[in-house]
Order: structure tokens, then sequence, then C-alpha cells
């Protein structure tokens, strides 16, 4: 199967599921990160048992393998989960640009300085 995303959630489930599986976890923990009942645990060992291989496409049209998903790795694509952490860094540094230049304006308007 292949998944292809831009979701940075899609990357925290499988960061998180390889962590868990590392560290000795159980479907249990599986199941409570997903909200899964107790009926689904065939779905959490599943989870608990898959490899998945996580790939960051170069602008140049290279892959690079960061299945680790380590956010301490040397390489800038790994620790950047591919660049959404970047890119989602981005979006949260315009909004509260955005919200604090609304908010002085608002202020002017009223006289607060």
């Amino acid at each position: 199967m292949c998944l292809t995303s831009h979701a940075p959630l899609v990357l925290d489930v499988v960061w998180a599921l390889g962590v868990i599986r590392r560290h000795g976890g159980t479907d249990a923990d599986v199941r409570r990160m997903l909200n899964l009942s107790p009926q689904e645990a065939e779905v959490a060992k599943h989870a608990l048992q898959i490899r998945p291989r996580v790939y960051y496409f170069q602008r140049d049209g290279r892959a690079v393998d960061i299945s680790d998903l380590d956010p301490g790795a040397e390489r800038l694509e790994e620790s950047g989960s591919g660049g959404l952490t970047e890119f989602s860094g981005k979006i949260g540094e315009v909004v509260a640009e955005v919200i604090n230049r609304y908010e002085r304006k608002k202020r002017h308007k009223q006289g607060i300085l």
C-alpha cells in the first residue's frame, strides 16, 4: 500500500507507532492513542507489526528515506519531517503576525497605544 500526504498528522501517527513499538508498547497503547475500542484490538496489533517507510521527495526528484522520523536527526529532511515541520511553523508565524497587526490597529482606533 502506498499513501501520499502533506498532512503532518499522518507523520505524527507513523512516528508515534514506531516509538510505541520500539519501546515495548502494546495494542492497548495504540488503541488509546487512536481512540479504538477493545473490539478493534486486531487493528491495533496489526499497526504495531507493520514497518512503514517514509520518503521525502526532494525538488530535484531524488527520494530520501526519513522513516525514523527522528526529530534529533542531523539530516534536516528527517528532523523536519520532510519540510512539514518548517511549513507548519511558517503558517503559525504568518497567522501570529496577522493577529498582532489586527490587534495593534484595533487598539490604535480605540486610542489605546
